[in-house]
């Protein structure tokens, strides 16, 4: 969910805007005459998005992904507790 809002209102409201962002994991667009020029997020939130970018441009992984999905649609899989040893 996102809350959008001008920069000279940001600008006033700061601290309540880091608060809603920080505790209610909101997205708050902050614009200037109309058009984005910003957007606060969790850093939590951040750092999931940036480690998700991370695995979509690293080739090798995707190919990976890809992989499995197809083990899975061709059946296949191994139950977690054959492959670790102990149950989940």
């Amino acid at each position: 969910m996102s809350n959008t809002i001008s920069a000279t209102d940001a600008r006033a409201k700061l601290y309540d805007l880091l608060e809603e962002v920080e505790k209610l994991s909101k997205r708050v667009i902050i614009t200037s005459h109309g058009k984005t020029k910003a957007v606060l997020v969790n850093a939590d939130e951040l750092e999931g998005l940036e480690e998700t970018l991370e695995i979509l441009r690293d080739r090798d992984a995707m190919a990976s992904i890809a992989r499995s999905k197809k083990d899975i649609k061709a059946g296949r899989i191994y139950p977690f507790e054959e492959v670790v040893g102990e149950k989940l």
